[in-house]
C-alpha cells in the first residue's frame, strides 16, 4: 500500500514497508506532533504519536529505559549494573530536553509511551589531523519489546533525520553493541555503515 497522496511531502515511504494488510492515516498537527493511525484487516487499529518529551513522561520513560539497560547487563554484566533508583535521574531527563543541541522524542500508542529515541549534536575535537565537523550522535531508540515490528523505530529515526536536518547536520553517527544484532540489522536496513569496532582484553 502506498503513502497516502496528501501525505507523500513527509516521505515516510523511504522508512517503511507499508503491509497490504494496514492501511495507514498520518496527521502532522504541528511540526513537533505527528499522529498515525494503523488499521489491520478485521477493523482493529492502532494509534500511534510522535512528539518530543516533558518533564511529564519521565516514570514512562524510565520504564522503557529499565528493558533495555537489562538486555546490556545481561549481556555485559562487567559494565552494567542495576540501579537502585530510577533507571535515569530526572535531571538527565531535563537536560536532554531543555538544551538545545540535544533532543529526546517518545512514541505513544494509545497514550501509552512505549519508545524513545535521544540524539545530540557534537562537534569534532581540535586536534590537526581531526576534519572540522558537525554530526548529531544518535544514542539510542528504544522500543519495548512487545511494540516491536509496528514502524515505531523507524518513525522515531525518522524525525531524528528531521531534526538533524533543522541542525543543518547532513550525518547521523551510533554505536552499538556486538550483542545486539537486532538493533544492527535495523540501522543497517536504514542505510547505516560500519565504521569502526570497539575491542576489550580483560587481563
Amino acid at each position: 500500500m502506498s503513502l497516502p497522496e496528501e501525505n507523500k511531502k513527509h516521505a515516510y515511504a523511504d522508512y517503511i514497508t507499508w503491509p497490504e494488510n494496514e492501511r495507514w492515516e498520518i496527521n502532522r498537527t504541528a511540526a513537533n506532533f505527528l499522529s498515525l493511525k494503523i488499521v489491520f484487516s478485521g477493523g482493529t487499529y492502532m494509534e500511534i504519536k510522535i512528539r518530543e518529551a516533558s518533564i511529564n513522561d519521565y516514570e514512562g520513560l524510565c520504564d522503557v529505559y529499565v528493558e533495555l539497560d537489562e538486555l546490556h547487563r545481561l549481556n555485559h554484566p562487567e559494565l552494567f549494573i542495576k540501579p537502585e533508583e530510577y533507571a535515569r535521574a530526572k535531571e538527565y531527563i531535563l537536560e536532554s530536553i531543555n538544551d538545545g543541541n540535544k533532543a529526546l522524542f517518545v512514541a505513544e500508542v494509545d497514550s501509552k509511551l512505549v519508545a524513545y529515541a535521544e540524539c545530540n549534536l557534537q562537534t569534532s575535537a581540535n586536534f590537526p589531523v581531526i576534519k572540522k565537523r558537525e554530526w548529531v550522535q544518535l544514542d539510542g531508540i528504544s522500543v519495548k519489546r512487545e511494540y516491536h515490528n509496528h514502524h515505531i523505530g523507524s518513525l522515531l529515526l525518522k524525525r531524528v533525520v528531521e531534526w538533524a536536518k533543522s541542525k543543518d547536520v547532513n550525518r547521523i553517527e551510533l554505536k552499538v553493541y556486538s550483542f545486539n544484532s537486532e538493533a544492527e540489522d535495523f540501522y543497517v536496513t536504514k542505510g547505516f555503515k560500519v565504521l569502526s569496532k570497539a575491542m576489550y582484553l580483560n587481563l
